[in-house]
């Protein structure tokens, strides 16, 4: 009986001391787990344990059937939410998410009609996708030269995922036009989310980054008694080794110059459950960058000093093509380019609108059919010509005005006249350099150019003028008064004529790049 008591004892010490230690370990974890060092460090070491390849990897996130293109939306700022973009009254192919559609279609072709029918208002993609009885679809499309073409696509199988891509600031610092190029500051982040797959609301079907961040930088806070989480701050070294998958494998195209100096990236992770009263299970990996860049832009001169050019800012996905990863922007984006759009903080330019735009890059070694993702941005901005009239033209027309005045002198005052015109012609030839000094060497002639050039013409025939009438004075003095009178009448009024004529040539073939100023004079205005 007392070996049977001991015994009991025995077992009863060892339970007892087995839920204590168990309590005090949970205890124990319970409080660790409020250390947000020590969570995310526990969640970064989950990572690199996990045997799920999808923890390292880019895989497809989103695994459906699709016909390989989504169309173009757009985000209403008034009813803070995204929808379909009938753009100069067509719907138009937004973006490509498979190689097949690839083939066959590209970034920006209006849709004539889908199955017979041509999209409006009503439309909703996300029905036809869904719709199990469409296996093809039968669209009607015209490309950028106005053809119109047909083709047909069967629903196949999709598997991408996301790079989310936001500006939270932008501002343009300089605009060099002599050497093509223009410098901005830029805020940005980019995201990648893992939540619930995108055409499956299953709770259960979780991306394993999701997964892990249970119980780790989401958890219940037992002595509060309500949902809590963390919000992690990686090092770079963590996404450099591919601990954990890095958003910013981005490229700028046209980048000339990154100063590494004012350069800064911060990272997170910030995860969003119901529990904690979000609208959905999501964790976001996010790179925040602070840079300054110099980028090459293509401008159009021909106009100039009543030109309008557009700024276009152009990323792409370094790191998989097309039908491998998505490149899509946020609202961010829109509500930073609103905010840049109402400051006139850029000197010499007036800022008129902008526009978001998708598109496919190529590389030389790419294989057809494949291609990056890429998101632009173009800014128009026109000239404020008021340093150009005021300073420029108009000292211009004064100059040739005093040239001019030599026909209201005797002509037997050959030296005064003279003296008169061949000052001016300098005066012509110092206002060139100016101008040279704020344009590239162009192949072509700006509408100052031809301005220059024609007031050459004008500023020399008076001197020819003078000489002839002198020389006529004494020969057939009226015929010479005759040559006068006429040029009186004439001269200035041809010259200022022959201004307007230049103006309004160039704003009838390059109305793309005229200004609003001159464009009222052609029928397109």
């Amino acid at each position: 009986m007392k070996k049977k008591y001991k015994s009991f004892i025995k077992i009863l010490f060892a339970l007892f001391f087995t839920i204590f230690t168990t309590s005090s370990f949970t205890e124990e974890f319970d409080i660790k787990i409020k250390d947000e060092a020590y969570a995310c460090n526990l969640y970064y070491k989950s990572i690199t344990d996990s045997t799920n390849p999808m923890a390292t990897n880019s895989y497809g996130y989103y695994v459906y059937k699709g016909y390989g293109f989504f169309p173009k939306e757009k985000y209403s700022l008034t009813e803070r939410k995204w929808g379909p973009d009938f753009d100069e009254g067509y719907l138009k192919v937004g973006s490509i998410t498979s190689q097949i559609t690839a083939s066959k279609v590209k970034i920006g072709d209006k849709i004539l009609k889908i199955n017979g029918a041509k999209p409006d208002e009503n439309f909703n993609y996300i029905d036809l996708l869904l719709n199990k009885e469409i296996d093809q679809i039968n669209m009607e499309l015209m490309n950028e030269k106005d053809e119109i073409y047909n083709v047909k696509i069967d629903k196949h199988s999709e598997s991408y995922s996301n790079l989310n891509y936001s500006i939270r600031e932008f501002i343009i610092t300089d605009i060099d036009v002599k050497s093509g190029t223009y410098t901005a500051t830029l805020e940005e982040t980019f995201e990648f989310s893992f939540g619930l797959r995108k055409f499956n609301s299953d709770d259960d079907d979780l991306h394993v980054l999701n997964e892990l961040a249970q119980n780790k930088l989401i958890y219940f806070d037992e002595v509060d008694e309500e949902w809590s989480y963390h919000v992690c701050d990686p090092t770079d070294i963590l996404f450099e080794n591919r601990t954990l998958l890095d958003p910013y494998t981005v490229k700028n195209l046209g980048l000339i110059k990154s100063d590494k100096d004012y350069i800064t990236i911060t990272n997170k992770i910030m995860p969003y459950h119901e529990k904690l009263g979000n609208r959905k299970n999501e964790i976001l990996f996010q790179r925040k960058t602070n840079r300054l860049l110099q980028i090459k832009n293509d401008f159009r001169l021909k106009s100039f000093p009543f030109d309008k050019q557009f700024i276009r800012y152009e990323l792409i996905d370094n790191g998989f093509n097309q039908a491998t990863r998505q490149f899509d922007s946020s609202n961010f984006t829109i509500d930073a380019l609103e905010r840049f759009m109402a400051i006139d903080d850029i000197p010499g330019w007036k800022k008129k609108d902008y526009r978001m735009y998708k598109f496919l890059h190529k590389s030389v070694a790419q294989e057809d059919g494949t291609a990056m993702d890429g998101i632009g941005i173009e800014i128009e901005l026109e000239r404020k010509h008021g340093y150009y009239i005021y300073k420029v033209i108009l000292p211009i027309i004064l100059i040739l005005s005093v040239c001019w005045s030599v026909v209201w002198v005797d002509p037997k005052e050959l030296e005064a006249r003279l003296t008169i015109t061949i000052v001016c012609l300098l005066s012509l030839i110092a206002y060139n350099f100016v101008i040279d000094s704020e344009l590239p060497k162009l192949e072509y002639l700006t509408v100052l150019d031809w301005i220059v050039l024609v007031s050459y013409v004008y500023a020399t025939f008076p001197n020819f003028l003078s000489v002839i009438s002198f020389r006529l004075h004494k020969s057939n003095s009226e015929y010479a008064l005759k040559l006068e009178t006429n040029c009186r009448k004439y001269g200035l009024l041809s010259y200022i004529i022959s201004v307007f004529v230049i103006i309004w040539l160039n704003s009838l073939f390059n109305f793309d790049n005229s200004s609003s100023l001159i464009n009222w004079m052609t029928p397109l205005g």
